[in-house]
């Protein structure tokens, strides 16, 4: 009996650290596809602002 209940506490212990890294895996993904998001939204504003120059440059002529 203690040969099983040792292989039970191992393998319970095997899932319990394979399912902590899956989640950590996880977290980590998520955090990742946040800051893309996030970065995204920057690189629009960078855009944006490029999109606008010739129209300042135009206007700063017109003076």
């Amino acid at each position: 009996m203690p040969r099983f209940r040792n292989s039970v506490i191992a393998l319970l212990l095997v899932f319990l650290v394979v399912g902590y890294g899956l989640a950590t895996f996880n977290t980590f993904v998520s955090l990742e596809q946040g800051i893309e998001a996030q970065w995204a939204i920057v690189e629009v504003q960078y855009q944006r602002r490029h999109d606008l120059i010739p129209n300042l440059v135009n206007t700063a002529k017109g003076y």
